[in-house]
């Protein structure tokens, strides 16, 4: 039977445990403001961070006026009411009255054992496990943290503790006796630093020492349980549940930091995407510019060619008829002469009788004559058709080639249509998935802006989706590709805002704990990797 000495010894143990374990978890929220406290006792006192705390914890900023520059304990005590009320708020902390068991005062005065009470509450209001964990159960929160280790060993590297993480699974279970659970967990955060197959089951207290030790110098979670105590199966439930406190937190500080890598990727992508398509835009831009000149040309040169056929026909058809109704009136005319002079001639015959054979003669030679010319004049009017008819003939051909030529242009012209088409449908279609792409990006953004305040890390996005989807249905497409590239670089220098902020906060926690662990290097030896096999 332990003696009270023993008991007090281990009492006095399990609070330097918490102390150690809740100064870790306020000062990894606290780094969001590149604030550091070294003990509850004193981190507290003034009001100060305890409302710095309240604040990333509920993503809300506290509105009521508080003491900057407290000197005195009633400035001190208010900054704490303060807290305290920004906590009960239902619309913002929620939580209950009776759920703050420590005064203003006892946060002031430095009361550990009201302040370790304290931190438990806010570590279970605030420290959300997400999904269904634990919910409707008693005890929800240590349930939450048993399904979360579930999920987290669940891969087949740890089916040797499988067995073990089933239906009745609890802290006694003999994955946290052997240290394989802790070293899974390591693994799974910290790839690589350990063999973890390496590791026998039956090897308790060697499995223990090592994940408490490797699990505090390589992932950063302070070693708050003797590992005689784990691998003997005599640490507390309560120590167990907040050393596994500390592990979610881990998991869930290295989630928030790949969340913002791959939100910084999805920018990069997207905006090498708007950089293509707004040379491509630019290219096709050009080229519908040359397209739309070169149709206008060409219609102009097709109407034009159709005036000057029109005007050349016309020409050429009055042309003609002129010289051919001046050749028929010629003709009739002189046909109807000699018409009358044959008939005088035949006439004068007639009245002459049996006149001299001489003049007879001559007569009729009169009348070949006559005959000959106007059969001359038939034939030169015969030909002057026919090469009317050529010229004609030759115009027509003229005509066709015109005409060939024009239904060339036209095919040239609904062929550069087309293509001009062409164009603009791909700009829209690119545009539509550059879009697309657009929104799911924002989508995302403001998923994990919801996350990221949860955490405490306020990021403050642009609402862009709903210009997104009115305002961009109406612009040009240049405009288009002008707007997306406004809009995402506006994104990304927000993001980079925030990453740049978040890698300055980082910087004083991790100069402070490397500082830490120089001062105290000197006292405790170093340890290698040790590998231990099931024999």
């Amino acid at each position: 039977m332990a003696s009270k000495k023993d008991g007090g010894k281990s009492e006095e143990k399990w609070v330097r445990a918490q102390q150690k374990a809740f100064t870790h978890w306020v000062n990894i929220a606290l780094s969001k403001r590149s604030i550091r406290i070294e003990s509850l006792e004193e981190g507290f006192n003034n009001g100060l961070n305890l409302i710095a705390l309240v604040e990333i914890l509920t993503a809300k900023q506290v509105t009521k006026k508080y003491a900057a520059k407290p000197a005195l304990r009633i400035h001190k005590i208010t900054n704490c009411n303060i807290g305290f009320d920004h906590l009960k708020d239902p619309n913002i902390g929620g939580m209950k009255p009776h759920m703050i068991t420590i005064s203003a005062e006892n946060m002031v005065d430095g009361n550990s054992t009201m302040l370790l009470g304290f931190c438990w509450t806010l570590l279970k209001k605030f420290q959300n496990l997400g999904g269904d964990e634990g919910k409707g159960k008693a005890n929800s929160y240590e349930q939450g943290l048993l399904d979360w280790v579930k999920k987290a060993l669940a891969g087949s590297t740890y089916s040797d503790i499988h067995q073990h993480l089933g239906d009745n699974f609890n802290f006694k279970s003999e994955a946290f006796k052997n240290g394989k659970v802790f070293l899974g967990l390591l693994n799974e955060l910290s790839p690589g630093t350990i063999d973890y197959n390496s590791y026998g089951v039956n090897n308790h207290l060697p499995n223990c020492r090592d994940a408490l030790e490797l699990s505090e110098k390589h992932a950063d979670v302070p070693a708050i349980i003797d590992p005689d105590d784990l691998a003997s199966g005599n640490a507390s439930e309560k120590e167990i549940v907040l050393y596994l406190s500390l592990w979610y937190k881990m998991f869930n500080e290295k989630q928030i930091s790949f969340s913002s890598q791959a939100l910084q990727s999805q920018v990069t992508d997207i905006q090498s995407q708007l950089k293509s398509l707004t040379e491509e835009n630019e290219a096709l831009r050009l080229a519908n510019q040359k397209l739309s000149s070169t149709i206008e040309e060409d219609t102009a040169r097709l109407n034009a060619l159709r005036a000057q056929q029109e005007a050349m026909q016309q020409k050429l058809t009055e042309e003609m008829e002129l010289q051919l109704r001046e050749l028929q009136d010629k003709f009739d005319s002189d046909k109807d002469s000699k018409t009358r002079e044959i008939t005088r001639l035949k006439e004068s015959v007639a009245m002459g009788g049996q006149g001299s054979a001489d003049k007879v003669k001559m007569m009729e030679q009169n009348i070949a004559d006559v005959d000959k010319e106007r059969e001359k004049l038939e034939e030169e009017l015969a030909a002057f058709k026919a090469q009317l008819e050529k010229e004609k003939a030759e115009l027509d051909e003229k005509n066709k080639a015109l005409q060939k030529n024009i239904a060339g242009y036209n095919k040239d012209r609904e062929g550069l249509e087309a293509q001009f088409q062409k164009n603009q449908q791909d700009r829209g279609k690119k545009i539509f998935h550059l879009r697309k792409a657009m929104l799911h990006h924002l989508n995302n953004m403001n998923e994990w802006k919801v996350f990221l305040n949860q955490q405490g890390m306020t990021y403050e996005s642009e609402d862009l989706h709903i210009n997104l989807a009115g305002e961009i249905s109406v612009l040009e497409h240049e405009k288009i590709v002008e707007h997306l590239a406004s809009n995402i670089s506006e994104e990304d220098s927000k993001l980079q805002e925030f990453l740049k902020k978040a890698k300055e906060e980082a910087a004083p926690a991790k100069d402070s704990k490397s500082k830490a662990e120089s001062s105290g290097g000197d006292d405790k030896p170093k340890k290698s990797v040790k590998k231990s096999s099931n024999k």
